[in-house]
């Protein structure tokens, strides 16, 4: 279960999308940027930011947005994968970090990160479940992509 990356095709996986969700800014509370209403991308490009590597499609993504904006890709950057430590660098610091928009909203609502509303121009990619092609797959795996599919309607109803 995870997000699609090009590198998929070709290597005999499957992948069954469930749903997209858009990309989320989010600072630590009382950071200047929580305040200001929609900051261009231009102006984030120059802060400190919390960054998958580079192989990540999440980073991949964030940098072609940036791009699409007419802006080279933020250079002063931390590379992790790790979304306690992302969220323990974001409070501890003015570091920016993004996220899928429902997890940053859940971090949100527990007062551990504020979200910066600024347009990020293209969703996260596709979230969805990869299999190996031609491979039956046990009973278990069949019920719990059927329930991945279930929880993943019931998000797109909700969104």
């Amino acid at each position: 279960m995870g997000r699609a990356s090009s590198d998929l095709v070709g290597e005999g996986l499957k992948f069954e999308a469930f749903y997209s969700e858009p990309m989320q800014v989010v600072a630590r509370p009382g950071h200047p940027l929580v305040k200001r209403r929609a900051p261009p991308l231009a102006r984030l490009a120059g802060e400190q930011w919390i960054v998958p590597t580079p192989e990540a499609a999440y980073r991949q993504r964030l940098e072609a947005a940036f791009r699409q904006a007419g802006v080279e890709p933020p250079r002063c950057i931390v590379e992790s994968t790790s979304i306690l430590t992302n969220i323990a660098l974001v409070r501890e610091t003015d570091m920016l970090a993004v996220m899928p928009r429902d997890v940053a909203q859940q971090y949100s609502s527990l007062g551990l990160v504020r979200t910066v509303s600024v347009k990020m121009p293209a969703p996260s990619g596709p979230v969805g479940v990869v299999t190996v092609a031609g491979r039956t797959l046990p009973p278990a795996a069949v019920d719990l992509i059927q329930a991945l599919r279930q929880v993943a309607s019931e998000l797109k109803r909700g969104a």
